[in-house]
Order: structure tokens, then sequence, then C-alpha cells
């Protein structure tokens, strides 16, 4: 995750002016309290936002036959689940605060969350996506390709994946429709892809 964070910062270096600012701001979102300091920062940075995109999210080898780590099993349900309502929670008070009526919030999911993956020792990773209404990706090649890598897999090299524009293609779409439209769930799948 350190990757993305400097990836964005570098974004916002060379994004040019005319095209606005971005700004690369590091917490943990499974810390309640990380996630209400980049909401106070917002708050005296650039006072509201009209768009939030939940898109963290972890997994880990974390088998039920007692051979996982309580460390990762904490990890998982901590970035995943409780990492999405901390962001939910302070962006909609904040929005609120501010007046903002017509915002978005988006959650990107995974196919983890409409079935169980056919990786074994990932089953709490889709237990952690069952509870979002989202966009669901299937595998994106991306740094999070390594966490689902079991016991004897070297990779997934091979396997049908979507890029990261694919995803980013989809939240611009989400947030093109008009606002009598109500996206509850969209599925992106590599062609191909066997889960």
């Amino acid at each position: 995750m350190i990757g993305a964070f400097i990836h964005v910062k570098e974004m916002g270096e060379t994004l040019p002016k005319e095209k606005g600012v971005l700004y690369g701001v590091k917490a943990d979102v499974s810390n309640e309290k990380d996630v209400s300091e980049v909401f106070q920062w917002i708050r005296s940075k650039v006072e509201t936002i009209h768009v939030l995109v939940n898109c963290a999210g972890i997994g880990r080898y974390y088998p039920l036959t007692g051979e996982g780590k309580a460390d990762d099993l904490q990890k998982i349900l901590g970035v995943n689940t409780f990492g999405m309502i901390n962001c939910t929670t302070e962006a909609l008070k904040l929005m609120k605060e501010k007046g903002v009526d017509n915002g978005h919030i988006i959650h990107i999911n995974s196919v983890a969350g409409h079935g169980i993956l056919p990786f074994n020792g990932h089953y709490v990773h889709s237990a952690s996506k069952h509870g979002v209404t989202s966009i669901s990706p299937g595998l994106v090649n991306t740094e999070m390709i390594q966490d689902f890598l079991t016991p004897g897999m070297d990779s997934l090299d091979g396997k049908p994946m979507l890029e990261p524009k694919d995803i980013a293609d989809s939240v611009v779409y989400v947030l093109s429709t008009p606002p009598h439209v109500q996206i509850h769930e969209l599925t992106i799948k590599p062609v191909g892809e066997e889960f």
C-alpha cells in the first residue's frame, strides 16, 4: 500500500495545474483515529468532498485449519470491512455538515464479495467483502495480486486480469450517470476468468 501512496504523491506533483490539484494523504483506514485525522485535514485544506472512492483492500492467506495468523485476520477485516465503514461514516458526516446533497460514495469490492474464491485459504477475504454493495472487479493487475498466492503457488501469471484503468473507467462511468440513476452493483471481470 505504501507504493500506491507514493504513486499518488508523484501524480500530484506532475499533474498540470489546469487539471486541478491531487493530494496524497496517508492513513491506516482500519484505524478510526487515522481516518478522522484525514477528514480533519480535508476540512482545513479543501473544506469538503463530493466523491469518496473506497478502494483499500488486502488479502491474506488465512486457512480455517488453525494455520492462519491472528494478525492477518485482524488486517483483513480491519482494512476490507472496517476501513470502508470508517471512511464512509466520516465522508457522510462531512458531506452533511457542508450541505453536499449530490455527493457520490463508491465502494470497490471484488468478485469475492459474491462467492467464495477458488484459492485455498482465502475464505475470510470473501467474508470481508460480502457486506459491500459496489463495483466488483475480478483479478486486477496491482501489487495486491501477491496477496492471493497460496503455499506452493509461485505466481498468478497467465491468469486473465484486468488493469487498474479498467476499474478507473468504471468509476468514471458511475460518476457520469444523471442524478436519477443509482448504480448498486457493477461486476467487471476479465474475459476467461474462471470464478
